[in-house]
């Protein structure tokens, strides 16, 4: 909350003339992605709200409301139907094998610790990652495929050990390059 200000101050001239808003991250910022699209969304605006990689966030509740205030039900009909992501919506891409997005981990009655958002789902561990090794899931909160540990369907690549951190420190490294249907 410290540069909330800052950031409302330099997105609200753009923001006045029409802009679509994209607010993303990755890792720690894609909490603090969906925190500001969240500001962002109470505040009357429609951002569509990306996170790569991130970690959990709130408790089931407040998931519940992320999903609510984001419209994700009808997001995932959309996308569903094979629609682009609409704004307002928010949705997270991870892959399978890293292990931030399993953070923090929940502890029943305690701490429960949940993701929001529509899941599209890396399951390859290397580079390139093309459309065919990226599954569209629906939304976190209704599903129970949030991700705990490396699953059976994970494309395996030889030399590499999940617990290395190699998954979650690559997993977006050619963000830079030219983006082609074939290596999304």
């Amino acid at each position: 909350m410290n540069f909330i200000e800052e950031i409302y101050d330099s997105a609200t001239p753009y923001l006045d003339q029409h802009y679509n808003l994209i607010v993303d991250g990755y890792s720690l910022g894609g909490i603090y992605a969906l925190l500001t699209g969240v500001e962002f969304k109470t505040q009357g605006y429609n951002p569509l709200v990306l996170t790569y990689g991130s970690l959990k966030v709130g408790n089931p509740k407040f998931s519940k409301w992320v999903d609510e205030i984001f419209a994700n039900e009808q997001a995932f009909e959309i996308v569903q139907a094979g629609g682009d992501l609409p704004y307002p919506s928010y949705s997270r891409v991870f892959q399978t094998a890293d292990f931030a997005p399993s953070l923090p981990p929940s502890i029943p009655i305690l701490l429960e610790y949940q993701h929001a958002g529509l899941q599209f789902e890396i399951t390859k561990i290397l580079l390139p990652h093309p459309k065919s090794v990226v599954k569209f899931g629906g939304p976190s909160s209704s599903s129970s495929a949030d991700v705990e540990a490396v699953n059976e369907e994970t494309i395996r690549d030889d030399d590499v050990d999940d617990d290395s951190g190699y998954p979650h420190l690559h997993m977006f490294i050619e963000f830079s390059n030219t983006c082609s249907d074939e290596w999304i």
